[in-house]
This record gives C-alpha cells, structure tokens and sequence, in this order.
C-alpha cells in the first residue's frame, strides 16, 4: 500500500534537474583538488585560518590552504575517520582505534583511551554551538570535552543511551544532540538535564515499498546534519529523512534505485508498483552537509554527490563516485572526499548571503591551550562504580552486545579464541576447541542459486595489518567464508541476500562471542561497498517454523518458494533451517560498516544453546567473515591451548600486588566487573568502568605487569603491545608465506 506523502512548506517541490539554482551557480566542470593527494578521503574539516583538513583511509590527516601542504602521521593510526574545528580553532582528528589527535596549530597532541577518549574508534566529531563543548563518537558510546572546565564524561547504555553504535552527530541552535545509530535509528537529548533523557526513534528492518511516506525509511542511518532553521536531515540505506518539529515526526524520500531494491527484496515488488518521479539520485545515502544557507548537499555511496536547494528542493547535478565526506568551503566551494578518486572540486560554488565568517584577530598558536588529559578517578568515584556493580542482579537475557574491538585486528592468540577460534577458509576445523562449541556456515534460504564458499587467497600487498594470524601456517594468511553473492548473475547488489548465516551451539555458562571482519578487498571493485547488518536470532531457532512465513515466501501449495524473478523451490534441509531462523524474532542487532582496518563484532551469549547469527548482505557486493570466536570474558590464562605458539607470553596479574589506596579501589572495581560478567548491567558499563580502573590504576603507580594483563584483557593495545606480539609470533615459527 503506498503511503501518502506531503512535503513540508520548506521542502515544497521537487523540480527536474535542469531547474535554475537559486543560490548555487555551476562553473565548468569538477576538478581534482590535491594533484597527487590521497585516494581515499573519508573526513574533511576547514580551520579557522582557511586551512583544508583531509582525512583519510591508510594516508594519515593532510592539510592544504595558507599554511601550506602538510600529511601527518598521528602516533595513535595512519586512518582519521572524522574531523572537527573547535572554537578555539584546534583542530580535532578521530582515527581509526588509537584515539584522537587534536592539533593546536603547531603540534599534534596524541589522546588514546588511557587519557581522555572514552574509546578508540572516532567515528564522528561535533561541537556545541552555545557552549563550544568538543564530543566525540566511540565504540563505547559518547565522550564529551567540557571548552570551559577542561574536563572529560562519558555517555553510554548506562546513562540512557540506546546504543553505541554511533554514525554521526548533529547539534540544533538550543545545543540539542542528535545522534545517527549505525542500526537503530535516531536517538536525542538536550542539555537542560544535562543530556540525561534520550528519545530515540527507528526505522523498519524492511524497507519501506514506497517513493516516500512518513517516519524514517531505515533503521540504518549513515550521516546526519542540522541546518540554520534547525531542520534535521538523516542519510539513510533507504533514502533521505527529515523532520521541522525538532525530531518528534519524520518525513522522508527515497532515491531512484528504490524501485529495483522493492522488486530484488525477498518480498518482491508489490502489485502496480508506480515508480514515480522525480526522485534523489540514490537510495543510500553516505554524507550530508548544511553548511552553506539554504542548501542540502548529499553524498550518496556510488553516485557522487548532489546539491539541493531550499526551499524550492531544486535538484542539482551530480558526479560519479562514492562519497564519502562534504566540505565547504569559506568562498563557497564544495570538495568532495571520495572513497577511490581522491578530492574532488566540485564546479558548483554557492553564491548567497550569510557565508560563515573566518573568526577575526586570531590568537598565535603558542596562545593556544592544549587540552588536558582526563583526570584519574577518585577513590570515591572508584568506590561508586564497585557498589553499582555489586547490586547487578543475574540476567535472563540471551544475548547482550558488547562493544566493538577496533584496535585488535589481526592479532587476535590470546586476547581471542581461548575456548573457541574458527578461522574462517584456512581450515575445514577449529584452530582451538573446547567441549560443547560448534559452528555452521548456510547461505540464507530464498536465493536457489548460492552457495557457501570457503576461500583463501595469497596475500600480495593487502592490508597485512588486518589479516589474521593463522597459527598452523605460522603466519598471517588471508581466508574468509562468503555468500557467493558476487558470483551469481542471480544477486547483483540490487537484489537481496543471499546473506550468510552461523549457526553457533556454546555450552553452558555465559560466553563472548566475537565475529571478525576485515574487508581487505575494500578498495578495489564493488567491495568499497561491503556494509552488513548482523541480527542474532534464537536460542534455539534452527527449524522452528511454527510462526507463519509471509504469503510471498510460500506457493499455493505451501512450498517454499524463492520469490525473485519466479525462481525454483527451496526443500533442502538447510533452507528450512534457515527459514526457521528468519522468521524468529531478532534479539540482537549489529552493523559492520567500513572495516577495512578490522573489527571485532562482539555479544555475551548464554548456553547451552543454538543461535542463528544472520549477517545480511545489505546490497553489498558479498557477505563475507574471517573467524568465529569464544572466551569465557574472564582473566586470561598462563595457556593459550595453541601448541604451535610456545612463545607467546600471556601477561597474568600478580596476585600479591602492593599499592596504595586508589590502586586498591581500581583493584577492587575491576574484579567486582570480573565477578559481574553476564549480569544485568554488566554490559552497558563495562567498558565505561574499565577504562576508569585502569586510569586510576596507572594513576597510582600499579605494577606495569597488571596493567599490561588489563589491557590484554580489555582489549586495550598500545605501541608496545604490538611490538611485542608481533616478536613473540615471529619466534614462535617460521614465516610461511610472508
């Protein structure tokens, strides 16, 4: 049923792309920004000295403009996934895992998680308009850096948050957030109760069979942005929302590919479908900007870039490529950060009042303060947490999602895999097992024509630093199992699935199990366009098919039925399985977005039990993992159960450990989280508190011994850390293949 659609008095009408600009002019043609520069421009920033900022995938953060053409190489990772100015004019850089890099006009000044970041991984940086505050996204929620006291607090699932699974973040004029969740919609808040109340609101998992309708499109939401009359506007895998009432209703519009994603859905094209028009030129949507009065620039993930002008919502002309980052700039020019083609110039230039003004009189950087790092935690605070986490209660629930592992990647002996490691296309077998661990791969059940694959390859000059170390051939090999989605003529990325399932059976007793991606393809080809949306379903979903399957899946006699293009029937054993899980309810939802570095997606499981881990395709180019793993989430042992890897030494805490009273709270705090592992509560705080001991353990002067086990444990890895596996590894064997 198509929803009605009515676009509000500043989004009025939607005119053919020959339409006048009102306020934007086009002159000549795009051109290329940085002659020689980086390929892969995934954030961007303009300082108040006129300077560009660009961010990058593997190339570190480079400057270009009046202070001349500068890379650097922060100490933490050569990958800056986000970019912000402060008030001051300090330019803020997110990497990848190592925390952030804030430049203070002279130096880079390194922040890892140990001293102020609340994680790692940067995904977004926004300042506050009425306080000039700095936050930051992480894996582990949001950090906020307070302009004027110096101080660092944290916001997570603990304090109200939904989800920590964050895209970006938007302020309106009032200093209201407004934060994308990579799989869970919107959430907000605001500072009158100093953002302790959060609203959320979502998308369906099915995408919407319409041109546009009320509500937002998707739960999976890339960007958002925030313009001068404090309209919100969310990029989504399905189109473009907004809302003018400050986020309580949204409207949104799809692109022009929407049509053939409603016929390549699993449901198919409902009957009379009218494709309408017009429409924007993409459904999936990677970046948005409001810098410039009066215009929506977007950026979609294959077709460049648009302008939209309000409010007349004209829609301008568009270029090839994958956006990845808007930047505009202060004489009205727009460059375009792509993922392959470098930087682009656009040949549209805004041409209207209001430009933003370079601050005037500015300080010399010698002027400028450098932020301090967080301050440990005090005993009390320390004491706090310990009570909070005493009082958590046993838990019922499944499955609870842990926070990401960005910094790990490929040196998963030891901090992964001690009760169960599958890595996945080295081998038809575990690398390490225990009693009552076991796995599956299958391909989703309504595409006839795939199949699993298990695949290993050479590695050549990949990104070594992502690719797991396979114990066995005493080195990193690449291996993966995929969808076979890329292979068949049947599911080109309009089309949905095949997907990949794992079923998973753990033993009793509470687990972490962690899924390994690393897309080392991901600059070449269709795979720049690998993004997944992980449900977890279950326990013991394999062949429960007593709830109803949607009339599209079944034919008149009651056979499966795979529904794109009329397809054969589905009847093995495996498809009915897998039917079985799809139509259980979905307890759990994650998102593997750009990885290309490698990240760990990780959950508490509770057994005995079987799970069904779908890991759907989302018009991807192939769905596809590296490894399987279990852990008990406790201390680690002396043994790593790897015979090949004699070597390694696994740090463990001294049991007689002497220090003062913080160092005793710290103490005390994180074997009260140990003992909480799989409670209620324990989940959302984890992180939170364990960085918090940890601080506060380094603060007191602890035994180096227990912090490098704590952050083996954590898994927190500085410099050291990876020299020193890396050492350990290399003496453990030859190196095959390498």
């Amino acid at each position: 049923m198509k929803t009605s659609f009515s676009i509000p008095a500043a989004l009025l009408a939607i005119l053919s792309c020959s339409a006048a600009l009102a306020q934007v002019q086009v002159n000549g043609t795009d051109a290329n920004f940085l002659a020689g520069g980086p390929a892969f421009v995934v954030s961007s920033a303009v300082d108040h000295r006129g300077n560009v900022w660009l961010g990058t995938e593997d190339d570190g953060l480079w400057r270009v403009g009046p202070d001349g053409q500068q890379r650097f190489f922060p100490p933490g990772d050569d990958t800056i996934c986000s970019l912000a100015v402060d008030s001051l004019g300090r330019v803020w850089a997110g990497e990848d895992s190592g925390g952030v890099a804030i430049f203070d006009g002279q130096t880079l000044h390194q922040y890892d998680v140990t001293q102020g970041p609340g994680g790692g991984h940067i995904s977004a940086i926004a300042t506050c308009p009425t306080d000039g505050d700095v936050w930051l996204a992480t894996e582990n929620g949001l950090t906020r850096y307070s302009l004027k006291n110096g101080t660092w607090s944290y916001y997570d699932r603990s304090t109200g948050m939904p989800d920590v699974q964050i895209s970006g973040i938007a302020f309106d004029s009032t200093g209201r957030i407004f934060v994308a969740l990579l799989c869970r919609g919107i959430t907000m808040a605001g500072p009158a109760d100093n953002y302790a109340t959060w609203t959320t609101v979502t998308g369906p998992d099915e995408m919407p069979a319409a041109r546009s309708g009320t509500g937002l499109p998707s739960p999976l939401i890339n960007a958002i942005a925030v313009d001068k009359d404090d309209s919100i506007y969310a990029g989504t895998a399905n189109g473009l929302a907004w809302s003018t009432d400050h986020g309580k209703t949204w409207q949104f519009l799809r692109g022009r590919d929407w049509a053939n994603l409603a016929a390549g859905s699993y449901d198919g094209a409902p009957p009379g479908l009218q494709v309408g028009a017009p429409t924007l030129q993409e459904d999936w949507i990677t970046c948005l900007s409001t810098a410039d009065p009066g215009e929506l620039f977007v950026g979609y993930r294959s077709r460049g870039y648009q302008v939209i002008n309000l409010p007349s919502m004209n829609l301008g002309p568009f270029g090839a490529g994958s956006a990845r980052t808007l930047c505009a700039l202060p004489d009205g020019g727009l460059l375009i950060g792509t993922y392959g083609r470098g930087t682009i110039h656009s040949a549209l230039a805004y041409t209207g009042p209001g430009l933003p003004q370079a601050p005037q009189n500015l300080p010399p950087p010698s002027a400028i303060p450098v932020p301090a790092p967080a301050a440990a935690p005090t005993e009390e605070e320390l004491n706090a947490m310990t009570q909070q986490v005493e009082a958590f209660t046993p838990s019922t629930a499944d499955v609870q999602v842990l926070s990401d592992d960005w910094a790990t990647r490929g040196d998963w002996v030891g901090r992964y895999g001690r009760q169960f490691a599958m890595l996945c296309g080295l081998s038809q077998s575990p690398t390490v097992t225990h009693p009552g661990f076991d796995v599956g791969f299958l391909d989703g059940p309504y595409r006839t024509n795939a199949q699993v694959y298990f695949w290993q390859e050479t590695l050549r000059n990949r990104n070594l630093k992502a690719v797991l170390y396979d114990p066995e051939r005493s080195a990193r090999a690449y291996g993966e199992i995929n969808d076979s989605g890329a292979n068949s003529p049947q599911t080109p990325m309009v089309v949905e699935g095949p997907d990949l399932y794992v079923k998973l059976t753990v033993p009793a007793g509470v687990h972490r199990v962690s899924l390994y991606f690393s897309n080392i393809d991901g600059h070449a080809g269709r795979n720049v366009y690998n993004d997944y949306y992980i449900q977890v379903k279950g326990p013991h979903a394999s062949g429960d098919l007593t709830k109803t399957p949607a009339p599209s899946l079944v034919d008149d006699n009651g056979i499966y039925q795979y529904d794109y293009g009329g397809g054969e029937p589905v009847i093995s054993g495996a498809a009915f399985d897998t039917i079985g899980a799809e139509l259980s309810p979905t307890i759990a939802r994650l998102r593997v977005p750009d990885n290309w570095e490698g990240v760990y997606k990780r959950m508490l499981m509770r057994g005995p039990a079987t799970y069904w881990i779908k890991i759907a395709r989302n018009h991807s180019c192939t769905t596809k993992i590296q490894a399987v793993f279990a852990d008990d989430d406790t201390p680690p042992s002396a043994d790593l159960g790897i015979p090949q890897l004699p070597h390694v030494d696994v740090p463990i805490a001294p049991s007689d450990i002497v220090t003062n009273s913080l160092g005793g709270a710290a103490i005390r705090l994180w074997t009260a989280l140990d003992a909480a592992t799989g409670k209620q509560g324990y989940a959302e705080c984890a992180a939170r508190m364990r960085i918090a001991a940890y601080r506060a353990a380094a603060a007191a002067g602890a035994d180096q011994k227990l912090l490098e086990s704590w952050r083996w444990q954590m898994p927190i890895w500085l410099g050291v850390d990876h020299y020193q596996l890396d050492r350990e590894l290399r003496i453990s064997g030859p190196r095959k293949g390498q």
